[in-house]
């Protein structure tokens, strides 16, 4: 079996699906890097926007309208720190199939490395123990299976072996996570993607199956106590904006932002740079962010508002 855009389609539509069942678990499992429990809210909306692009093409979709629709949905959907992350995976995973006809079980393992180093990329200071480094374990997994000469249904199930392995041990990498008795929230959105990826390639190869999650990953109950977390809140505002004409390497965005919070991510598509970062100066950073080409769209989010909210 080869993937084709068609399936390809299934898949996102299927992850898409499964996402969107729990929205609120992840949002109530939400510790890192704030917890605001906005998470599944984030995810949910960066691949809904990914979703109403594919929704724009017809059932025979090629690789390439899937591809340009992946990207474009990805960008303009991306939405809070774990949907940025999310959308720059799918935008690096998108760049390295375009350009092909169907996608063998290689290409699939060099699209998702490709994919966990465009995450990567687009984060200042990168944290192990979050979606990134699930993402990267699942990439690595998907080249190794392949290098043994793996097919389709033996990669897939092992990428979610191993996606839901490493989410397991994200509280091992981040104290926050072990402090509130959860796992990262955006890396278990991660895991609910490969489900609905495995689901589709499975159900296409062999039938409809029932595509099980390990139990412990079923009951996450956060412990965090939310009024010392607003009380410890170091930067308050989630600020995201975008803009357009630019002529700007994202590199030297990022440098010129990097003073005005943390979580600081930007993200471009050649045309439009798009900004998300915590800080307590939003009204600057977009105004800084708007020196290099013309404000589209601003957003500002009080997080210490979002937080007690959920007390």
């Amino acid at each position: 079996m080869m993937l084709t855009g068609s399936v390809l389609k299934r898949m996102m539509v299927e992850s898409y699906k499964r996402i969107k069942k729990n929205v609120t678990y992840l949002n109530d499992i939400n510790a890192f890097p704030v917890p605001d429990g906005d998470t599944g809210f984030n995810m949910h909306a960066t691949i809904g926007k990914i979703i109403e692009e594919l929704d724009k093409t017809d059932h025979n979709i090629s690789i390439k309208e899937a591809s340009n629709a992946i990207k474009k949905g990805a960008f303009l959907g991306a939405k809070g720190n774990s949907g940025v992350i999310l959308s720059q995976f799918f935008v690096g995973f998108a760049k390295t199939i375009e350009n092909i006809e169907e996608i063998t079980t290689d290409k699939f393992a060099e699209a998702l490395i490709e994919g966990s180093n465009k995450a990567y990329t687009a984060v200042m200071n990168p944290r192990e123990g979050t979606i990134l480094t699930v993402v990267r374990d699942t990439a690595e997994a998907a080249l190794y299976k392949t290098k043994e000469g793996a097919q389709w249904t033996e990669v897939i199930e092992f990428c979610y072996e191993i996606a839901q392995k490493s989410t397991l041990e994200t509280p091992n990498l981040l104290d926050v996570l072990k402090e509130a008795g959860v796992v990262d929230a955006g890396a278990l959105g991660f895991v609910y993607l490969i489900q609905g990826w495995l689901w589709v390639l499975a159900s296409t190869i062999a039938g409809p199956r029932v595509v099980k999650l390990n139990d412990q990953l079923t009951n996450q109950h956060n412990a965090i106590d939310v009024s010392h977390a607003v009380e410890n809140l170091t930067y308050r505002y989630c600020t995201e904006a975008y803009i357009s004409g630019n002529g700007h390497k994202e590199r030297t965005i990022r440098e010129s932002l990097v003073s005005y919070g943390d979580s600081l991510i930007v993200i471009g598509d050649g045309e439009e740079i798009k900004m998300h970062v915590h800080s307590n100066n939003p009204k600057q950073a977009i105004e800084t962010l708007s020196s290099y080409g013309k404000i589209k769209a601003a957003k500002i989010d009080d997080m210490m508002a979002q937080t007690r909210a959920l007390d």
